[in-house]
């Protein structure tokens, strides 16, 4: 009896130590508790038939993979230039009213091709299967007031800083595997620095079907401006959800702000005295008369916005298993056809929305030679100045880039292509070489054509001189003040305990684990919903290095913040075109000596990346109920009745098999000086 007191009493000291040390010294995973308090009754129903359904998938094509022959030639509608085929939503007097319904539709339209009954589509002779999961599972879609049947590309919202967003989402999903039961959903504005509260940007909610989220926040005033986009962020589903079509734009208005010449650029008058002629039957010509005719003589340029997804289609074959293929779609068409002026400049919003396929994007003269990009904004980010990009633009899940694009010569047609990478993006130069070479670099083979540029019309001449020395002397008219400086970040001294690795791994190895298409790790762990992997405080700046220890890419996103890349592989990236400002969607490339997905990393090739995080815009951290109003300029904007309350948000690979598989992480920010505070419910 001695000895089993002695042995409690020595197992109580032991636990109640590893109790404070927890405690005082904030390991990653500091708290567990239920994120959701979601009932498991049917998710787990789910999620068992899912490992009996789900196939593998080793890893993602390589990136600007080629388009395969057999995708479907969708004819473009005849009013297709107008908008390049999407419809918009725009705010009215500050507020962005809309409703999305979620819904599995019975057959669904790329262009003139109709997937109808179980998703099949006839071309050429041949027969198709839409295939957003190797589970052949139902298609889900949005549904709007203008698309009762559900779209493949549903609606541009455009909004500006300041502006409210009221947004109903309905989840009338009615099942997506036979016989089990039907998928939550929620919604993610990717790319927005606003809270990860309820009714807004919180991706750990679940919205059930037959239930509603009536989201309704403000866009701060000082939000940067530029090309973001909204998807499904429910964990075990994105990726389906999301390859079944279920992503948009959101524009947020305000670039010209910065870069005044989308304003319009000084055309070259075909007469010198093209002005004193418009005006000269006009008695007396005032200011207003002449304001008038300005647009004549610097009209706005075009805007453009392209959007790619990846159309995962299933061959109906005799052989088993059939063979699946992606396809790339611009505005859910298959190498639509882009009018521009001879000479003209347009202004084009790029973004990859789909799930789990890089683009790897250059403009293609008929000579083979690139015809050049005037890179703007990456990620909705303004870069500063304006930059030339001659070789291809890497775009993993999720990245979007703002360029300027000149026509062609008249009666010419340029090439928009994704080129493929040779094997993996970080051959090195020779044996033992450490330095592989980033996707800018790299050797490029394959021409996949993602759409055709033709120039029609008139010829477009400007009166500013060389015309591409006029773009790259432009210079942002402001700046933001929600983010540090490039320069003061990139020359900050960061503290030894705000620097950390992450280390993306995964496991093909073990049956069980193949069998449910692998599993994805970020430092050894798999995502758990009801933990906290890292905890920091408002105001860190914080320096993660990011390794990739996997023969495959994978793309690094944190939600709610923009990060600074400064290396890569040892190499400073602040003056590379390849990653230059702001960002929230980074490709991590693969390592160099694996031969194949389930080949091992020798840890000398394993590649680092790395990062810069500034955690200091309040609106991000601040977590409040449905009720809870907050002001930007007061420190009550992070408290409520005088305690911090917990932001909580997470970080993980975009693409999103990755991500549905493990690879994913919550981060919980606690107030800047130590006080009481409140954990997030």
């Amino acid at each position: 009896m001695k000895h089993l007191s002695q042995f409690l009493y020595k197992l109580l000291l032991t636990i109640l130590a590893g109790i404070f040390i927890s405690i005082s010294t904030f390991p990653a995973k500091v708290i567990a508790f239920d994120l959701r308090n979601t009932p498991p009754q049917y998710r787990e129903q789910a999620r068992q038939q899912e490992a009996q359904l789900r196939k593998p998938r080793l890893g993602a094509p390589r990136p600007g993979a080629p388009q395969p022959r057999n995708c479907p030639n969708t004819n473009q509608p005849v009013d297709f230039q107008k908008n390049l085929g999407l419809d918009y939503i725009d705010s009215d007097n500050h507020v962005l009213n809309a409703t999305l319904n979620v819904i599995n539709p019975d057959s669904f339209t790329l262009g003139d091709v109709t997937f109808k009954s179980s998703y099949q589509a006839t071309y050429d002779g041949k027969t198709a299967i839409f295939q957003p999961d190797p589970n052949n599972q139902r298609l889900a879609l949005y549904q709007t007031e203008e698309n009762k049947l559900g779209t493949y590309m549903p609606p541009v919202l455009r909004v500006s800083p300041g502006d409210t967003i009221k947004l109903k989402l309905n989840n009338n999903l009615t099942g997506q595997w036979t016989g089990s039961a039907p998928q939550d959903t929620n919604f993610h504005y990717h790319g927005f620095n606003v809270p990860a509260t309820e009714h807004a940007d919180d991706v750990l909610t679940h919205i059930r079907p037959g239930q509603s989220d009536p989201m309704d926040f403000v866009i701060p005033e000082n939000h940067q401006p530029g090309l973001f986009w909204y998807h499904p962020h429910i964990h075990d589903d994105s990726d389906s959800q999301v390859s079944s079509g279920m992503s948009g734009a959101i524009i947020i208005k305000g670039i010209e702000k910065y870069y005044p010449i989308i304003n319009g650029i000084p055309l070259k008058p075909d007469k010198p005295n093209l002005v004193k002629e418009i005006v000269k039957d006009i008695e007396q010509p005032d200011d207003t008369t002449i304001k008038g005719i300005l647009p004549q003589l610097k009209p706005s340029l075009t805007e453009r916005v392209l959007l790619f997804k990846d159309l995962q289609l299933k061959e109906q074959l005799k052989t088993d298993p059939p063979n699946s293929y992606a396809c790339y779609t611009l505005n859910g068409l298959v190498n639509p056809n882009i009018t521009i002026k001879p000479g003209e400049v347009q202004f084009w919003r790029i973004g990859n929305i789909g799930a789990d396929n890089y683009i790897n994007l250059s403009l293609q003269k008929s000579t083979g030679d690139t015809s050049p990009l005037y890179i703007l904004a990456r990620d909705g980010n303004i870069v500063n100045p304006p930059f030339l990009q001659k070789e291809p633009i890497l775009l993993a899940p999720g990245n979007r880039v703002e360029v300027l694009v000149i026509g062609p010569p008249s009666g010419q047609k340029y090439n928009l292509v994704s080129t493929e990478v040779l094997n993996t993006d970080t051959i090195p130069l020779k044996k033992g070489d450490p330095d592989p070479k980033p996707p800018s670099q790299a050797t490029f083979k394959g021409n996949p054509t993602v759409a055709t540029v033709s120039s029609e019309g008139e010829q477009v001449n400007y009166d500013v001189g060389a015309l591409e020395k006029y773009i790259l002397s432009q210079k942002p008219q402001d700046k933001l003040d929600n983010l540090p400086s490039i320069d003061q970040l990139a020359k900050m001294s960061i503290l030894p305990s705000h620097q950390r690795t992450f280390t993306f791994t995964q496991d093909f190895t073990n049956p069980n684990k193949a069998a449910r298409g692998g599993e994805f790790y970020i430092n050894d762990n798999i995502y758990d919903e009801n933990q906290f992997d890292t905890v920091v405080r408002l105001g860190d700046i914080e320096e993660w290095t990011l390794v990739n220890a996997t023969p495959v890419h994978h793309a690094f996103h944190i939600h709610q913040l923009d990060f600074l890349v400064t290396e890569v592989n040892g190499k400073s990236q602040l003056t590379s075109n390849y990653a230059q400002g702001y960002q929230d969607v980074i490709d991590l490339p693969p390592c160099a000596t694996a031969k194949d997905n389930n080949d091992s990393c020798d840890p000398n090739t394993e590649t680092k990346t790395v990062v810069r995080i500034p955690f200091t815009n309040k609106i991000i951290a601040a977590k409040f109920d449905g009720n809870q109003d907050y002001n930007l300029d007061t420190e009550n904007s992070i408290y409520k009745n005088g305690q911090f309350v917990g932001g909580q948000f997470v970080y993980h690979c975009h693409l999103l098999y990755h991500e549905d598989h493990g690879m994913m992480q919550n981060i919980l920010v606690l107030p800047p000086l130590p006080r009481p505070f409140i954990l997030p419910e």
